[in-house]
Parts: structure tokens; sequence; C-alpha cells
């Protein structure tokens, strides 16, 4: 309606507003925006301090969760070959008539167990692990940036977890390998 008295309509009156230029302080201007800079920048590098403690504790309990994982698999590693071993054995007795026995040669399944356990052998995959788990530990205590080194260092990790269970050779190990 024409009669409506809004903001607007009012805004439109002579004299109802005036607006006049203030003269800016520009060492003032300049000094409150430097302050209010650093402000938000200490507090950015707080809250990035803060994330890369949080980050750092994470992935300390994680290493601690790896490690436990490589002590299982390390039990069990030998356990493999002795297993593998009684199978054969088992198989071999299983096909072999009584006669037929007495002619076989132990040095035959003893070459067949050093074959297999020369196959599945993942010690030096258990050692790297271990001195990788190390490694991090100490790159995580270091007060610069670790990101590039960390990256690399969980790429070895992967790649060492990667050839033990694609080596093990029995399901339990694969299956805390998988875990990871």
């Amino acid at each position: 309606r024409s009669d409506d008295f809004g903001v607007e309509r009012i805004a439109l009156m002579q004299d109802v507003l005036s607006v006049t230029a203030k003269e800016i302080d520009e060492e003032v201007t300049a000094k409150e925006l430097l302050e209010t800079l650093n402000l938000a920048i200490d507090g950015m590098l707080e809250m990035r301090k803060r994330e890369g403690e949080n980050l750092v504790s994470t992935i300390l309990t994680k290493i601690e969760s790896l490690e436990a994982i490589r002590e299982e698999v390390v039990a069990r590693s030998p356990i493999v070959v002795e297993t593998y071993k009684q199978k054969l054995t088992a198989r071999i007795n299983d096909i072999l008539t009584a006669d037929q026995r007495e002619f076989y040669d132990d040095n035959r399944l003893a070459a067949e167990v050093a074959v297999f356990a020369d196959k599945c052998a993942i010690d030096e995959e258990m050692a790297r692990l271990a001195s990788h788990f190390s490694q991090a530990r100490k790159i995580l205590a270091d007060e610069e940036t670790v990101g590039k080194k960390m990256d690399f260092l969980v790429q070895e990790i992967n790649r060492e977890v990667n050839t033990t269970r694609s080596k093990a050779n029995d399901i339990e190990i694969t299956s805390r390998v998988l875990s990871t």
C-alpha cells in the first residue's frame, strides 16, 4: 500500500539519514589488522600443534597394536613348518603301503620340508617390521615436519605386511596380517 511507512521509504526522505566520511587512521587500522592476523596465526598454530599431538598419540597406539600382531606372527611362524611336516608325513603314510614305507627315503621328506620352510620364511620381514616400528617412534619424536618420512615408512611397512601375507602359507598368520 502507498500509505505504509517502511524503513525503505523513511530512508528515502531527505535529511533522515546522513552519511559522512570518517577519516581513517591508517596506523591504527594497520596495527589492529596486524594484531588480529597474529591472533589468527597463533590460534592456527596452536590448533595444528594439538592436532599433531593427537595424531602422534593415535599413530603410536597403532604401532603398539601392529607390534602385538607382529609378535603373534613371529610366535606362530615356527609352527607352520612343523605342521606342514606332520601333514606331509601323514599324507605319505596314507598313500604308501607298509612295504613301500620300508623303501621310502626320509631325506626326500626332509628336502620337501626344507623347500617349504624356505618359501614361507618370514624372518626377514619380521625383522624389518621391528626396525620400521622403531624408526617410526624416532620420527614421531622429532619436532620437525615428519609427514614425508612417515609416508615413506608406512609404504615400507605395507610392503613387509603384504610380503608376509603372500609368503606365510598359514591361515592364522594370513588372517592376523589381514587384520592390520
